[in-house]
């Protein structure tokens, strides 16, 4: 994964070699993320503190009545309009560049609360079936 930039200026986020495509790569435009990359890092972290509650009210429906997977699809939502990713032919870049480190948080915490909705679908399968 790297930035490439073509020669109007525009920065490109490209997945290379991820789903095997033979006649183009995977691209993502990041103007929209640098213009809200604070907005879009923030929903990152409500959506990690909407499933850690979720984890919760699963754990203690007694003692906490919040639940919260809704609003934490919601918010993955709302973070994932920074990067969509669609299938073009190869671009002219003039020049490649590191990602950024708000990218880096970004898609890390996307990660992170990906990870986390699996494990809070699991565990909510695994309390209803639990014998005791």
């Amino acid at each position: 994964m790297h930035i490439a930039v073509d020669k109007s200026g525009s920065r490109w986020l490209v997945l290379e070699r991820l789903l095997k495509k033979k006649n183009g790569v995977l691209l993502a435009s990041l103007a929209g993320f640098q213009k809200r990359k604070f907005l879009y890092i923030f929903c990152d972290l409500l959506a990690l503190l909407s499933i850690i509650a979720g984890m919760a009210w699963i754990l203690y429906p007694e003692r906490i009545s919040l639940q919260s997977f809704p609003l934490t699809v919601l918010l993955l939502l709302l973070a994932g309009q920074g990067i969509r990713f669609k299938t073009v032919a190869i671009p002219q870049a003039v020049s490649q560049e590191k990602m950024d480190v708000f990218l880096k948080i970004h898609l890390g915490l996307l990660f992170a609360a990906m990870i986390g909705c699996f494990l809070q679908v699991a565990l909510a399968v695994w309390k209803m079936f639990a014998p005791w």
